[in-house]
């Protein structure tokens, strides 16, 4: 793949992905907002789950606003010989999904044990099972991702190989 089809594809999937989270945050928010009035041994999964629904909705529409400017800069230092810079980026970048897919799985096991273990809990079982939810959500992402930075970041460096 060459090395504009690689940017498309790779700033195509993050502005794609932004406005999925979106989505995923705006259904997530609508399900606390039914389950919240009417089934109220649901209310701190509900709460919890409408907080965090929206903390998803933000961080995807900060990623689809973010994504064109990030592009246009991009050319930008490419044009003047910022290649090797953006290949040190994408290096530490995928570093860096490695560890937060890590962070994210222990936190995903420390949710499903304290959903499981204090599911008679009112609030403490039904806090962890709303956020068992969301990580769950950012590590499908966060494993998209990485798989998209890859390809991407092969094209960089072959690239810089040329």
């Amino acid at each position: 793949m060459d090395l504009s089809s690689a940017i498309a594809t790779y700033f195509s999937g993050e502005k794609n992905g932004g406005l999925i989270l979106v989505l995923v945050g705006v259904c997530g928010a609508g399900i606390a907002a039914v389950l919240s009035p009417s089934r109220y041994e649901l209310r701190a999964f509900s709460t919890t789950l409408g907080i965090l629904a929206l903390l998803l909705c933000a961080l995807g529409l900060g990623l689809y606003l973010k994504t064109d400017a990030q592009v246009s800069a991009l050319h930008s230092s490419l044009a003047s010989g910022g290649l090797v810079a953006e290949v040190s980026r994408m290096a530490r970048v995928q570093q860096t999904f490695v560890i937060i897919e890590y962070v994210w799985l222990v936190l995903i096991a420390g949710s499903a044990l304290t959903a499981v273990t204090c599911k008679h809990h009112a609030i403490l079982g039904q806090i962890a099972l709303a956020f068992l939810l969301c990580l769950a959500t950012l590590l499908s992402f966060d494993i998209i991702a990485e798989r998209r930075g890859a390809q991407y970041y092969a094209a960089l460096r072959a690239t810089a190989a040329r």
